[in-house]
């Protein structure tokens, strides 16, 4: 778990760094307009059943996702745009 989270740190200095050169604001607005607009997208995968063991439905796999996207992405996001200034 810990591994997963410098990736998640990486890849959010790494859009700060492209932020930070992004002297015209053209990639930000273009970053503003559609991030909102992403969803994460579950495979079909197994159909239940198997929740005892740890493994999700992909409704289930879906759901979760989308929490997250809507708790945790949008939200850093949004700061990390604050930082910026406005578009």
């Amino acid at each position: 778990m810990e591994e997963e989270g410098q990736h998640a740190a990486l890849a959010w200095n790494t859009l700060r760094w492209l932020l930070d050169g992004d002297h015209d604001g053209r990639l930000r607005s273009h970053l503003v307009e559609l991030l909102p607009t992403l969803r994460p997208d579950v495979e079909q995968g197994h159909q239940g059943g198997l929740a005892s063991h740890g493994i999700l439905s992909a409704s289930r796999s879906q759901a979760v996702m989308g929490d997250g996207f809507e708790r945790v992405v949008l939200p850093a996001w949004a700061e990390l745009i604050a930082q910026g200034g406005d578009c």
